[in-house]
């Protein structure tokens, strides 16, 4: 039973607006939940990283940024991945 994910392709607003929005919310949401500046409740930090990812995807600007520096963050991050897998790999004994 194959599912098809041709959906995604064929439509770069997935892309282009739904990848900038979760990084942002996420990453709002992260150093509001490890600063608690408004306290230990998450529903409010939610909101708050919700918004910020909103106000972003607004500007196209911004998305068009973060759009040309996610593939290259990406294959750093995996980069430094193996880097650390094989030094573990190898140097650990």
């Amino acid at each position: 039973m194959a599912v098809d994910f041709s959906f995604l392709t064929d439509n770069n607003s997935v892309f282009e607006l739904l990848l900038p929005f979760v990084l942002i919310f996420t990453i709002i949401f992260a150093i509001l939940q490890a600063t608690k500046i408004l306290g230990a409740k998450k529903n409010i930090d939610a909101i708050i990283a919700i918004v910020f990812g909103l106000l972003l995807i607004r500007s196209t600007a911004a998305v068009q940024t973060i759009n040309r520096f996610l593939p290259n963050v990406s294959l750093a991050i995996i980069v430094l991945l193996m880097i650390l897998l094989i030094k573990r790999k190898f140097w650990s004994s």
